[in-house]
């Protein structure tokens, strides 16, 4: 899990982009993990904006008809879109971080439906970037207070261990993983 301090971002998230784009690079690669859009790698987005704005940035996550030139599949797409659908490597980037936007917002963002289809389309590793924003949401209404909640818990529970932290571009970051197993 990638948690940064960017808080300015309502459908369309630059910063993300550029955190996770090294991520995407090394697990594209053909030389190193080679994953490629059909079946290895996916990542979830919740807003269209944020979907063109990494399709245009990465095009060799798409699949290319032969025949139109324009993309048939793409590695990145919208919760809706992947919903019934695996691949092996998922980054889910959840692109909002303005507060005011997040609360007004809680009921598309913090749906836990939208949630369990995003961090659950991965065969084999989910990365999770997000603003520290998301996981400090404090709502007075019922339903998103305990929405906000799941989005903690994923966080405090399941990546306790801090691998990394540092800063990019003057914006706080750390690096967040589950506990270290030893065979």
């Amino acid at each position: 899990m990638v948690v940064h301090d960017e808080g300015g971002s309502q459908v369309r998230n630059p910063f993300e982009q550029e955190l996770i784009a090294p991520i995407l690079r090394a697990l594209a690669d053909p030389t190193r993990y080679g994953l490629e859009a059909a079946e290895g790698l996916g990542v979830v987005v919740p807003h269209r904006a944020q979907r063109a704005a990494l399709q245009q940035a990465f095009p060799e996550l798409s699949v290319i008809d032969p025949d139109t030139h324009l993309p048939a599949r793409s590695a990145v797409d919208t919760v809706e879109r992947f919903q019934g659908g695996e691949r092996t490597v998922v980054l889910v980037s959840p692109t909002e971080s303005d507060r005011a936007y997040l609360l007004a917002s809680s009921a598309f963002l913090l749906d836990p439906r939208r949630l369990t289809v995003a961090v659950s389309r991965a065969k084999r590793k989910m990365i999770l970037v997000a603003a520290q924003s998301i996981f400090a949401l404090f709502s007075p209404d019922e339903e998103t207070f305990a929405n906000a909640l799941l989005w903690k818990n994923l966080l405090l529970r399941t990546c306790t261990t801090l691998l990394w932290e540092g800063d990019r571009d003057g914006v706080p970051v750390k690096v967040w993983g589950g506990p270290i197993l030893l065979e």
